[in-house]
């Protein structure tokens, strides 16, 4: 899925191979932090000037992995690798394809799929280990930007029921941890994780549309 996939959002895979039982990805290297460890180091918030960038930077590489056919299924801050494009530009990229799913074969695959994912960002369905559509990644990213803005993960990462959680439980409201950013943000973050995949935005490019047009920050 990763070698398919030829975009400055998106980390490169450039040959495989089995070497003695093994096998050997040959990556692209990126040189920075990932987002895990910019929300570990951060003594205050991301301003809205950043998290604009790396909230679009994020849905146009994830636009990409849907347009080829895939779901990523581990859309996590661990996952988004700060880099660099051809130009020597900054850029966000997305790694570790190694739970992506083929959305051709979720769509038509028989049942006994195995439930995996990180649990802090999993999907309900995901949890229920039902078949994957965009609409499960468009979750993990709600999850994803929740915690870029907020500062917290949607539910603490340590809570014994986290799982349960997600199938049941609604977040704090954003704007009740990060006063400063707008209702329209917050809104589509919140319909973001909504439970049911079709209560979600239809698509990666609705939620680019919505972040270009709405700068974020309350007037």
């Amino acid at each position: 899925a990763q070698s398919s996939i030829v975009h400055p959002n998106v980390v490169r895979v450039f040959s495989f191979a089995t070497m003695q039982a093994r096998m050997v990805l040959v990556m692209e290297l990126v040189h920075g932090h990932d987002l895990q460890q910019l929300l570990a180091t951060a003594k205050t918030p991301f301003g809205m000037q950043q998290l604009a960038w790396v909230q679009q930077q994020a849905v146009i590489g994830l636009a990409e992995v849907h347009r080829h056919g895939y779901v990523h299924a581990d859309i996590k801050p661990s996952n988004f690798l700060l880099g660099e494009d051809d130009a020597r530009r900054q850029v966000l990229k997305i790694a570790d394809f190694g739970i992506a799913r083929s959305l051709r074969q979720e769509l038509t695959g028989g049942t006994g799929r195995k439930r995996s994912g990180t649990p802090g960002y999993m999907s309900p369905e995901q949890i229920g280990a039902a078949r994957l559509t965009a609409a499960s990644d468009i979750y993990s990213l709600g999850a994803v930007f929740y915690e870029l803005q907020t500062g917290q993960p949607v539910f603490p990462l340590d809570d014994p029921n986290l799982l349960e959680r997600h199938l049941h439980d609604r977040p704090r409201p954003v704007r009740s941890l990060r006063p400063d950013i707008s209702a329209g943000w917050a809104t589509l973050i919140e319909q973001m994780l909504a439970k049911h995949p079709d209560a979600r935005p239809r698509s990666t490019r609705e939620i680019y549309e919505r972040l270009v047009t709405d700068g974020g920050a309350t007037s």
